[in-house]
């Protein structure tokens, strides 16, 4: 098989110390709730001329260590470059060759590791998942790309799994008049018969108005301790668990978020159109569970001016965003509203150390010469 596979180390430095800033206006503590998120540490991870920052990253946690890892896609091979998150260093390069009778093809940026010797790859648009490890072995391929028409792919906010015998996967279905009712967002592909079924989930019942939204057909999905799989969805406050095949739902309030407020009609075409919808509604993104703390974290962003000061449209990553903390027992704990220029509301990650979030946005980028993160805690206003 041609494989590449670069390991070496770096003489790579975490060049940034850690601080605290108990005053940041970022953090606005609403009256009744219990915790905020407040910041920690500052980071920053020095990478050298073959890293793009802009490009997606990952955290993942491997015999106890945790590593960043950076999608690195190029016109031969995809790489993934591994960083030691605590130490700030680079220690590795996985290169996936692209074309030939072994190649991977173009691979989404979203990988699910397992370990380095279980990673689970997915090609873009087309249905075909590759179980491999980082010498390049592939364990399985997985090809559904005649069973299945529909667009099958992994998302950081609806990761695809193996859970069993079974791979579960967000598909993004032919969108129809009964898309609300009938439609499921993932799929269940069984490993060992072959046979294809939807998970029961289905999307809300929203208003014929939302049908033109690009983000109508947007979920997100993690697992919860017990090892149920919750959903959120785009437009909806409310969360749905999965637990022994029972879907229970979860009322989560928000203050900022109108369940009945219709935007009216939307252009498909007109992205303005687009962001005056998101503008008025608000847009629930990604929902993680956080192990460390026994928290569910739910991003919604922020309804608001559809344009700056000077008339420029703003667009989903500029805009200000909510972090929802709810515990195990599906109860809002607490909130904290980030600005959206300043964070990236699609680069967070959850880490021992804290919830991880990225500075700046991929419309406004801080460096090209390294990573930026702030690290926070929760904090308990009662004590």
């Amino acid at each position: 098989m041609r494989f590449l596979l670069i390991q070496s180390v770096f003489i790579l430095v975490l060049t940034a110390g850690c601080s605290v800033d108990k005053t940041s206006k970022n953090l606005i503590d609403k009256p009744g709730n219990k915790y905020v998120l407040e910041l920690d540490k500052h980071i920053q991870i020095r990478v050298d001329s073959t890293t793009n920052t802009q490009k997606y990253v990952q955290l993942i946690n491997v015999n106890d260590t945790e590593y960043l890892v950076a999608y690195q896609p190029g016109e031969k091979v995809t790489e993934f470059h591994i960083f030691d998150f605590t130490e700030g260093l680079l220690v590795s390069k996985i290169a996936y060759l692209k074309d030939g009778p072994n190649g991977f093809g173009n691979i989404n940026s979203f990988a699910t590791f397992y370990s380095f010797s279980r990673i689970l790859l997915s090609q873009v648009n087309s249905n075909i998942f590759f179980l491999t490890d980082s010498s390049g072995q592939v364990l399985r391929k997985i090809d559904l790309s005649v069973k299945v028409k529909e667009n099958i792919y992994p998302m950081a906010s609806f990761p695809a799994i193996i859970q069993g015998n079974n791979l579960y996967s967000f598909i993004l279905q032919n969108y129809n008049p009964s898309f609300n009712s009938n439609t499921s967002p993932e799929i269940i592909y069984n490993l060992e018969t072959g046979t294809i079924t939807f998970s029961p989930i289905r999307y809300p019942n929203y208003p014929k108005s939302f049908s033109n939204s690009i983000e109508v057909w947007k979920s997100s999905r993690c697992l919860g301790p017990d090892g149920s799989f919750v959903y959120s969805f785009a437009f909806d406050n409310n969360l749905y668990e999965l637990k022994e095949g029972s879907i229970i739902k979860h009322y989560i309030p928000n203050s900022h978020f109108d369940p009945h407020l219709e935007p009216g009609n939307i252009d498909l075409a007109d992205m303005g159109d687009q962001m005056r919808f998101i503008a008025k509604k608000g847009l629930y993104t990604y929902l993680f569970y956080d192990s460390y703390r026994h928290l569910y974290y739910r991003v919604f962003l922020m309804p608001g001016e559809p344009t700056d000061p000077d008339g420029k449209i703003i667009m989903n990553t500029e805009r200000s965003f909510k972090i929802e903390l709810i515990n195990e027992d599906f109860e809002l704990v607490g909130e904290t509203v980030f600005e959206g220029t300043k964070y990236n509301p699609y680069r967070i990650m959850i880490s021992k150390q804290g919830l991880v979030l990225g500075k700046g946005s991929y419309l406004n980028p801080i460096s090209d010469e390294y990573y930026d993160f702030q690290i926070f805690r929760i904090r308990n206003l009662n004590l």
